[in-house]
């Protein structure tokens, strides 16, 4: 299961800043960046520290939809982490300062991440209702790119390769200004996963490769593993395995 808890693009977002001023504003947007670029090459621990400057800078300058932002990235690469208490921590304190302001961006995040949540419990059908959901209260294309591969997942699990290979070909090549290479990347091991499933094995070795070669050349750690270990499938499903 973990293996597709980890499509969660946990950093995935353009998130918005509200801050005061300027100079805020723009170093707030700098700690988001880091953190993400961090989180996608799983160097979580950096990641977290550039996450806590951001919130702290957000509660300095009282900025309640920044901070909402800090606490739902917290929660997504507490996800990654596997810890859901953390997560859940994270994303409660995020509900509750939602509940106060009009902040439709947040409301999306924050019913993302409960479909995330609930991908992880195997209630399926309920994530994708949730996604959707998500996807009515932001146009949003960096995170509309993260619901297509959050969705093609889910598919895959449920046995519906044709609906995730969808998904995922829309992904392989992409325009996304903040995760262009990783869900590109994501997008290809989505792909080398169906057709091992379906048996296809020289089509599933062609996107292992292909997975392989960008987070060889970005440093995605995880889906360096992840591409290696895809590819011996696929090649032990050739015949080719040594």
């Amino acid at each position: 299961m973990k293996q597709f808890v980890l499509f969660l693009g946990l950093l995935c977002f353009g998130l918005s800043v509200n801050a005061q001023n300027k100079s805020v504003q723009n170093e707030v947007q700098a700690y988001f960046n880091e953190a993400r670029t961090l989180g996608n090459k799983n160097q979580i621990d950096q990641a977290l520290i550039s996450l806590d400057k951001a919130a702290a800078l957000a509660e300095e300058n009282k900025d309640v939809k920044t901070l909402i932002d800090s606490y739902h990235m917290f929660a997504l690469l507490y996800l990654k982490l596997d810890k859901v208490k953390t997560t859940m921590f994270y994303w409660d304190r995020a509900k509750t300062l939602i509940k106060d302001v009009e902040y439709p961006y947040g409301d999306a995040i924050d019913k993302y991440i409960e479909a995330v949540l609930l991908f992880k419990e195997n209630q399926n059908f309920r994530a994708l209702f949730m996604l959707n959901e998500a996807r009515q209260l932001n146009n949003d294309r960096n995170f509309f790119n993260n619901i297509l591969l959050a969705e093609g997942n889910i598919y895959l699990k449920l046995e519906k390769y044709e609906s995730a290979s969808k998904n995922y070909n829309s992904l392989v090549v992409n325009t996304d200004v903040y995760e262009k290479e990783y869900l590109a990347t994501k997008a290809n091991i989505g792909l080398a996963r169906t057709n091992i499933k379906l048996a296809n094995f020289e089509e599933a070795a062609k996107y292992a490769e292909n997975a392989l070669a960008l987070a060889d050349e970005n440093a995605f750690l995880a889906e360096v593993i992840e591409s290696n270990q895809l590819l011996a499938e696929s090649y032990e499903g050739l015949g080719r395995f040594k």
